[in-house]
């Protein structure tokens, strides 16, 4: 059986000046020489999109946020003596993907925090008439210190998750994450 010759290789390097030819022109606001680059790099960095499991409309929402931030300011920091143009637009993309994932993953956070605020209402709604003041209490002295004292701050002095934080000295986020253990342990052990 005989063999197929391979296909020329394409010019490497030709690719590279030509991509960053556009890119430059892009830079100075050239739309045609974008339209260029866009048409020769949007093909490669979506199937290295796939390629780690992003959905086909992430991957596209990823492409667009990354010509976008191309096209409005970083085709002017582009420097061919410090990185490829697939490395640099990638770099982008990269960010673009991780901020994408933050995103969504602070959307299902908030989705399902309920504010301590409510707790008590939400503890009588949930476990009905069988929870009382003093089963809150037993559950409550239950509570990790760390987490008793964000609770105790919330309901018996009002405080803000901000307040809380700034007058306890402990990071925002933490004060959050201590109300959101605290929230989880009494459900479980109210109901």
């Amino acid at each position: 059986m005989p063999l197929r010759p391979k296909s020329a290789p394409k010019d490497a390097s030709f690719e590279t000046e030509t991509l960053n030819d556009f890119l430059r022109a892009a830079g100075q606001g050239d739309e045609t020489a974008f339209s260029e680059l866009v048409h020769h790099v949007a093909p490669r960095l979506k199937t290295w999109l796939m390629r780690r499991n992003y959905s086909d409309s992430d991957a596209e929402d990823i492409i667009q946020e990354t010509f976008v931030a191309l096209w409005q300011q970083a085709a002017a920091r582009f420097d061919p003596l410090r990185s490829n143009i697939y490395t640099f637009i990638v770099g982008i993309a990269r960010h673009k993907a991780a901020d994408r994932w933050r995103m969504r993953n602070a959307a299902v956070n908030n989705a399902a925090f309920v504010p301590l605020d409510d707790v008590a209402d939400t503890l009588q709604s949930d476990a009905g008439e069988n929870v009382d003041a003093l089963a809150v209490r037993q559950a409550l002295k239950l509570l990790p210190a760390e987490q008793y004292q964000c609770v105790y701050a919330m309901f018996y002095q009002g405080l803000t998750h901000e307040q809380l934080a700034a007058n306890s000295g402990i990071p925002l986020g933490t004060v959050k994450s201590r109300l959101r253990l605290a929230y989880s342990s009494l459900r479980k052990n109210l109901g």
